[in-house]
């Protein structure tokens, strides 16, 4: 699980450097506040989720597939920043996803997630032909939030939803330092996920866990760092860096 948690890391990385160059195109031509928050200079939401969907053939071929159905709010401006993307750079989608609209049911359950079939594959809605044992998974499970002055407690909160979700790949998004993370969120997130999942919620490689922090200035300075549960060598299970 380690080494596809690095290759979606990686590829969500490349994603925002894509995103970048199309938003400071924006930033002539909108208003500021639809491209970054002003407050902390961080990316809205819609390019975080654009950046996460960009990974789509990525995060389908760990489960040996090329099927991956995205589910997120904002949905309309991120499909619309996607083919954009995918127009101006060939980047992130040789084929366009399934829907080339947003779903009628733009956030199921989560800020932003993968799933294995439709909604209505699952409620009969659709004419899918399912085989014996088949069954509906959701592949990815993401919470982001990057706005600094939201609720004191919204990452906690974020990161309590994602211990709910049965999901093998979580990720968290937030907005802060590799100092701030160190010195205080990594056990405050520690805590938080063993109270709630055990203490090695990723054992037997059921559910691999991505931290990932953003800070700097968006589009031009953006700087990303990441961190999941594993095993510091012959250590306990905890929060590392990915390396």
């Amino acid at each position: 699980m380690t080494e596809n948690l690095k290759k979606l890391y990686s590829c969500f990385r490349e994603n925002l450097a894509w995103l970048s160059q199309v938003a400071q195109d924006r930033l002539r031509q909108e208003p500021e506040t639809k491209v970054r928050n002003k407050v902390n200079g961080s990316p809205t939401e819609k390019y975080i989720y654009s950046a996460l969907m960009l990974c789509r053939e990525c995060v389908a071929s760990f489960y040996g597939t090329d099927r991956a159905f995205c589910r997120c709010e904002k949905a309309k401006d991120v499909y619309e920043l996607v083919h954009e993307v995918c127009n101006r750079f060939a980047r992130g989608c040789r084929r366009p996803p399934e829907a080339q609209t947003p779903p009628k049911m733009p956030e199921f359950m989560v800020d932003f997630s993968f799933s294995s079939h439709k909604l209505g594959d699952v409620y009969d809605q659709t004419k899918y032909d399912w085989k014996s044992g088949e069954k509906f998974i959701l592949m990815l499970a993401a919470e982001a939030e990057s706005q600094e002055g939201a609720e004191k407690t919204a990452r906690e909160r974020d990161l309590l939803k994602l211990c709910l979700i049965n999901s093998p790949i979580r990720i968290l998004i937030f907005w802060g330092t590799p100092r701030e993370f160190e010195s205080r969120l990594r056990s405050l997130f520690k805590n938080l996920i063993t109270r709630c999942c055990g203490p090695d919620p990723s054992s037997g490689g059921s559910a691999g866990w991505l931290f990932v922090g953003l800070h700097g200035d968006w589009p031009t300075r953006l700087e990303t760092f990441a961190y999941h549960w594993g095993k510091p060598g012959q250590g306990d299970p905890d929060i590392i860096p990915l390396s």
